[in-house]
């Protein structure tokens, strides 16, 4: 039996949309920290300003900045709570945007290089 016929459509846009904003509150928040502080940081210097005690609230969203070109990282550090090596990143030149709202790349990205 397949359980995905049994899902009213209402309910799959609600729950689109719901996944949507969340995660475009979490972009949008992380972005505008760094953008804010005008300096490099880790995600957890990013985490405790946002008083998030779930990594994994944060730190897939700053992959998927970094991914969209928004957030680059610039260097590594020691974590002093873990003690592990940490990412430090910060934002790029572009202009913010939210994943769903992509742009389109340029045609010059667009072409193959053999």
């Amino acid at each position: 039996m397949n359980m995905r016929k049994d899902i009213h459509q209402n309910s799959r846009d609600s729950y689109r949309d719901f996944r949507g904003a969340k995660q475009s509150s979490y972009r949008a928040r992380i972005w505008n920290l760094y953008h804010e502080t005008g300096r490099p940081l880790t995600d957890r210097e990013i985490m405790q300003t946002l008083q998030e005690i779930d990594p994994n609230n944060i730190r897939p969203e700053i992959t998927r900045l970094k991914q969209d070109g928004l957030l680059m990282e610039v260097g590594k550090n020691k974590c002093p709570v873990t003690g592990k090596t940490v990412r430090i990143a910060t934002i790029t030149n572009r202009v913010y945007f939210n994943r769903n709202e992509r742009p389109e790349q340029p045609q010059e990205q667009l072409q193959l290089a053999f």
